[in-house]
């Protein structure tokens, strides 16, 4: 093994740990002590605040309806571990994730200590290596960019959905930070998507791809959509590189339309690589495109969706969400939130639209907790610890005039889907809701 370079003096070694991300440096050393599986496939990168889920389930379905084998590594899970890693939709399974911790694990013993996130990058660089080989696997990012695990790959091509304020512990307090960090995936010749449209951030996205000697490729989404209330639906034709797209999509919100916009002008750069891509497939591919927890229908009566909205940004693409496609609809949101968060800065932007909100905490280290939490009960807002109790208050305030809104941490919306939604009348029938007092 020679992961280190051989120096002929100090001040060679010294000038190479300067220019080296040491970060990412022991991700490196794990893909040489595992054969450099990131090497043995074709990939996509995505990075960006929020949209990058929704913008890797627009790629699969148009690479699904294409004909290809898809592999997908993805964060976070909202019920098991084993989602993050997929082929075509189906997680990998406890089999083969045991089988290849055992094969890593005797890899790495006494030469590097992997944290949880890298060794799930490196499972996953391995299956679809040498376990489950596909035509293409996307790798989302985990945190930022530059320094994360999925770093390692040389992708084909890679998108940048947005940047906004999030995981500030980490990426820094601005926005010029946590661009940088963002960017890191930017590399030599391969090219980069973005639907990002901040002045200062598209300025620092293009010098740093001029210096990598990447294009940067600015997408402009479709501006004009029609909603198809009675099917929740939306329809938007998209023009790119000549061709006309009439698209729909049932991922509602005009992010979504953000999303797919620079999903198809990805696979568009694709098509050489991979000629079965049709326009038919991308239309397809877009229409039949899903992810959980965001703007996720789960109930008509009374109107209810999970949306996985956890930071300012989120927060704001929801609202645009709502006041777009249910302006008649008087929003209740129930929300728990991690502490890392802007906490303040999300309610008092929830505050100006709500119906009502009902803050609650779940079994989370990182949870927000309501007796830390500045704001007090009012006739608008309430905070009810117990999770159980704050979901069927919630519940009761619902009618045909209103929409819920189950919304934060991905962790939180999974919770109640499974814990409530799943089996909402037998457990309405458990709760005895009529004889439940309202907040």
């Amino acid at each position: 093994m020679n992961f280190f370079p051989n120096f002929a003096n100090i001040n060679e070694c010294l000038e190479w740990v300067k220019r080296k991300d040491l970060a990412l440096a022991k991700m490196e050393l794990i893909c040489q002590l595992l054969n450099h599986p990131e090497k043995k496939q074709k990939t996509i990168h995505i990075a960006g605040t929020n949209g990058k889920g929704s913008t890797v389930a627009f790629l699969t379905s148009i690479f699904q309806n294409s004909g290809l084998q898809v592999g997908t590594f993805t964060s976070p899970h909202l019920d098991d571990w084993n989602e993050r890693i997929k082929v075509n939709g189906i997680s990998i399974t406890n089999h083969e994730f045991f089988l290849i911790s055992q094969q890593i694990m005797s890899e790495l013993e006494g030469k590097v200590q992997p944290t949880i996130f890298e060794f799930l990058t490196a499972v996953a660089l391995y299956y679809f290596a040498e376990i489950k080989p596909v035509d293409l696997v996307i790798y989302e990012v985990g945190v930022g960019g530059k320094y994360d695990a999925t770093n390692v790959i040389s992708p084909l091509v890679c998108g940048i959905t947005n940047i906004d304020y999030d995981h500030l512990n980490y990426l820094g307090n601005t926005l010029t930070d946590i661009a940088q960090k963002k960017a890191g995936i930017i590399k030599k010749d391969i090219p980069c998507f973005t639907t990002e449209t901040k002045p200062q951030i598209l300025s620092l996205l293009q010098k740093i791809s001029q210096e990598k000697q990447s294009k940067l490729c600015k997408i402009s989404p479709a501006k004009k959509f029609i909603f198809d209330s009675s099917q929740l639906i939306t329809n938007f034709c998209l023009t790119a590189k000549k061709h006309t797209f009439n698209l729909k999509t049932k991922m509602l919100g005009q992010h979504q339309i953000k999303n797919a916009s620079l999903a198809v002008n990805m696979v568009l750069y694709l098509q050489k690589y991979f000629p079965q891509i049709t326009q038919s497939s991308i239309e397809k591919g877009i229409k039949e495109a899903f992810w959980p927890s965001r703007m996720e229908l789960i109930s008509q009566e009374p109107l209810i969706f999970l949306d996985g909205a956890h930071n300012l940004g989120g927060i704001k693409s929801l609202i645009q969400t709502l006041k777009t496609f249910f302006p008649a609809k008087k929003p209740i949101f129930l929300i728990s939130i991690m502490k890392d968060k802007q906490v303040d800065k999300i309610l008092n932007t929830l505050k100006k639209i709500a119906c009502q909100i009902i803050f609650t905490e779940i079994p989370e280290t990182r949870r927000q907790e309501i007796s830390k939490l500045k704001h007090n009960n009012t006739a608008k807002f309430h905070k009810i610890t117990d999770y159980s109790k704050a979901f069927f208050s919630f519940y009761s305030l619902l009618d045909n005039q209103k929409i819920g809104i189950i919304c934060g941490s991905l962790h939180f919306t999974a919770l109640i889907k499974r814990e409530f939604l799943m089996n909402l009348n037998e457990k309405l029938n458990n709760f005895s809701l009529s004889n439940h007092q309202p907040v």
